[in-house]
């Protein structure tokens, strides 16, 4: 599930919130962001491509050969959160499309959902990393 409720992050550049006295909340929120741009693990990923291949099963792959087709798809869609990639994967069963899909048009589908989600966790990661420093020589 992406960052819920998020106020700081969003309308606010990374120096501006750095310097929030609302220290806590841009914390929270920079995790919130950085862990909802968090690839899905490998179970939850695999879990949900067999669930799509399920929806196409005309399929001639081996078992070796579909472990290797995995591979590919986790090479080249691994860097999606499970939540994106779950909806891509449902936008695509609900598309008129007859076969199973290639990671290109999954990741077509996930984009518009995920650069959002991704600038965001860009934006906490600049945040945080104006933060350290000034806690660091605090010390």
């Amino acid at each position: 599930m992406g960052p819920a409720k998020l106020t700081h992050l969003p309308a606010r550049p990374a120096r501006e919130l750095a310097a929030s006295p609302d220290r806590a909340a841009v914390l929270a929120e920079c995790r919130a962001a950085l862990a909802a741009a968090e690839p899905a693990p490998p179970s939850a990923f695999a879990l949900i491509l067999e669930r799509l291949a399920l929806h196409y099963p005309e399929s001639r792959l081996t078992p070796a050969e579909q472990a290797e087709v995995l591979k590919d798809w986790r090479r080249l869609a691994g860097h999606l959160p499970a939540d994106v990639l779950a909806r891509a994967a449902d936008a695509y069963v609900l598309s008129p499309a007859r076969f199973f899909p290639t990671p290109g048009q999954l990741l077509a589908l996930a984009e518009p959902g995920f650069a959002w989600r991704r600038a965001l966790a860009r934006r906490a990661r600049q945040t945080l990393d104006l933060i350290r420093p000034e806690k660091e020589g605090k010390s």
